[in-house]
């Protein structure tokens, strides 16, 4: 089946750009080409394309607007398509529906197919109708085993959290995370695949979403309850065997970036039985084996189930090798997470 690409964007040139890179994708046709947001809704009902390529500072009527109303009319796979200056704006716009983001300055030198292969994959997404101004995210199938049956020798034993994520995962943290409160008893420590020049934007927008202190890791600083911890650009983090971060160079060759692996495979050797870890929606296979690690100190791990998965790569070869104990719709992972931290002190009290 052919794919039909939608483009919107309000320069000729960029737009042209954009179509040369699709225009040796057998399996790809552009059908549509918009200048404005208004454009962009009026050829989404019209052409029904399959995905969307989405600007967001436009003339008439911007993307974030007509992300938000393509969700409620015609929802549509959408793929924004930005620049670093606007970074929190495109955050922004995958709360209203769109999937993922694609940075504009490497349309001249996307030599690998990246764009396309980016929309191929989210033209597969299965996405629903969201309400103006309430945007949710896929609704959880029930499930067998729910959060709070964790059992209670279990409860209040873990010291630390720490996430794997990848395409999608910024939603879906924001998921998680909502379902803590503010004076969560430890760290948490996430490593999201991102290009470098999202990410000041992604914490700033992290930060303003949920209840938890967002920050970008320092190396040898100390660890913090109610806090949450991201790479900074160009690094990798782990922890250290004095429970410290560590904020390491990124080396040649590196496939992803941040590490999952790295980052989980720390918690497990550092913390042991005394760690959580929980891998989300992503491409490939990072952070399969460092969950493995933590699971095999008998810490606990949890795999985000295949319906709530923007892309269901990562958990699901973390799943296929028996290294998740606990698999969930993403609607129920941060309460299972809470769950195993009654029994800790709330963190402002334990700080008195």
């Amino acid at each position: 089946m052919t794919i039909k690409v939608l483009i919107v964007d309000d320069s000729p040139l960029t737009r042209d750009m954009l179509a040369d890179l699709l225009a040796n994708e057998p399996d790809m046709k552009v059908v549509g080409m918009a200048s404005n947001g208004a454009e962009a809704i009026s050829l989404t009902k019209e052409l029904k394309p399959n995905v969307i390529s989405m600007d967001i500072h436009m003339p008439i009527m911007e993307g974030f607007e007509a992300i938000e109303t393509i969700m409620a009319e015609n929802p549509s796979p959408i793929l924004v398509v930005t620049d670093f200056d606007s970074s929190k704006t495109a955050f922004s716009a995958i709360s209203k529906g769109a999937l993922d983001i694609y940075s504009k300055k490497k349309i001249g030198e996307d030599r690998a197919g990246e764009y396309a292969a980016r929309l191929r994959m989210l033209s597969k997404v299965k996405v629903i109708r969201h309400m103006k101004t309430s945007p949710r995210i896929l609704p959880p199938p029930k499930t067998t085993k729910k959060a709070d049956t964790l059992p209670a020798s279990a409860r209040g034993k873990y010291d630390i959290v720490a996430i794997a994520s990848s395409t999608g995962g910024p939603r879906a943290l924001v998921s998680v995370l909502s379902g803590f409160k503010d004076g969560f008893p430890v760290p948490i420590v996430i490593a999201q695949h991102m290009d470098d020049g999202f990410v000041a934007g992604f914490v700033e927008w992290l930060a303003s979403s949920t209840p938890m202190n967002v920050k970008l890791a320092s190396n040898g600083e100390d660890l913090l309850p109610s806090t949450v911890y991201l790479a900074p650009p160009k690094k990798h983090i782990k922890i250290s065997s004095t429970k410290r971060m560590m904020v390491l160079d990124r080396m040649p060759g590196d496939i992803y970036h941040p590490s999952c692996n790295q980052l989980l495979s720390s918690v497990a050797e550092v913390y042991g039985d005394r760690s959580i870890g929980a891998i989300l929606t992503g491409m490939g296979d990072d952070g399969a084996e460092g969950l493995g690690q933590i699971q095999r100190k008998g810490g606990m791990t949890i795999g985000q189930d295949e319906n709530s998965c923007i892309v269901y790569g990562m958990p699901a070869v973390a799943a296929q090798k028996g290294y998740v104990d606990t698999v969930l719709p993403l609607g129920e992972i941060g309460k299972a997470i809470a769950s195993a931290m009654v029994g800790r002190p709330n963190s402002k009290a334990s700080q008195k």
